[in-house]
């Protein structure tokens, strides 16, 4: 077990898929002292942690169990994995019904059991299924965030780098939004070795315009959408977030990571990503520096994200 672990006790509702790549990921890095796996379909939940189990041998002090809600009692992390994924030719948005009901059976049963440690929601559309957990635990508003546009953040850093062809580590980068189509990029704030892209790439005689900025901004979006067309599901890079995330929340060290939150925009409720400096004493909402047609472009989107929540989750 590595000795600055912070975390006891990580719950995993729902052990699909990506649920159980979360759960094998978590378990590998030695990332708690105790996983615990619930799933409505106990076999399955039996199956995975044996098959985790196998390789734990190899590491040093993690368990991994199958458990029920009374588990979530005193947890440093509730990870919400449970819903179906996408299928080729869906949105995200497709998958808001299902899901919700899926969330409607789980959400009674872990209030009474809910001790007020973190919440990360997983399941698409993870912005609106953020917002409708929010609503359910209204007193624990700075507790329940979802993984948001973390992902699109390191795919923007990715496509990035291919565009420079250079590592995609000495990139920052961050996405706004949802998880999903309405997004963008915050160029400002993408850099390379500290120093703005723009800048970077007059230095290096590299054209950057509204053109490329363009299609890299679509390949970001469209990223889910080409992986699932080539093996039909995604599961590692979201794992790789919540691995980092949770790195984050167990040491001393500070990091920005665009995560979704319920919060205010003009007077309305929305939920959705922005850069949030995140440490082990919680989060904090940094401003967005935006231009002036920055500005305008978030507006926009910012408008079309309330339609949609008020169009679908609000009345839930």
């Amino acid at each position: 077990m590595k000795q600055d672990a912070f975390m006891k006790k990580i719950i995993i509702i729902g052990v699909g898929v990506v649920g159980s790549t979360i759960a094998y990921t978590l378990s590998i890095r030695q990332q708690a002292k105790e996983i615990v796996l619930i799933d409505q379909i106990q076999p399955l939940a039996e199956g995975e942690v044996l098959d985790i189990q196998n390789g734990l041998p190899l590491t040093d002090g993690t368990v991994v169990r199958r458990g029920t809600f009374t588990d979530c009692k005193n947890a440093d992390l509730i990870i919400i994995a449970a819903g179906r994924s996408r299928h080729e030719g869906e949105k995200r948005l497709d998958l808001l019904e299902s899901n919700l009901d899926i969330l409607k059976n789980i959400l009674p049963k872990l209030k009474e059991n809910y001790t007020g440690g973190y919440i990360l929601v997983v399941s698409n559309p993870v912005d609106a299924l953020t917002y409708y957990v929010s609503r359910q635990f209204p007193d624990f508003l700075d507790r329940v965030i979802g993984t948001g546009t973390a992902l699109d953040s390191i795919r923007l850093q990715y496509c990035v780098g291919n565009f420079l062809g250079i590592t995609d580590r000495r990139i920052k980068g961050y996405v706004i939004g949802e998880h999903g189509q309405i997004q963008m990029p915050l160029w400002g704030m993408t850099t390379i070795d500290s120093i703005p892209i723009s800048e970077y790439c007059k230095r290096k005689g590299i054209t950057w315009n509204k053109e490329i900025q363009k299609l890299i901004s679509d390949n970001v979006k469209e990223m889910g959408t080409k992986i699932i067309l080539g093996k039909s599901r995604t599961h590692f890079g979201i794992a790789s977030c919540i691995s980092y995330l949770v790195e984050i929340f167990s040491q001393e060290e500070e990091a920005i990571v665009c995560v979704s939150q319920v919060r205010r925009w003009k007077e309305r409720k929305i939920a959705y990503s922005q850069p949030t400096l995140i440490s082990h004493n919680g989060l904090n909402e940094l401003p967005l520096q935006l231009s002036e047609e920055e500005k305008e472009t978030w507006e926009k989107l910012c408008i079309q994200l309330y339609e949609i929540w008020d169009q679908t989750i609000c009345y839930q």
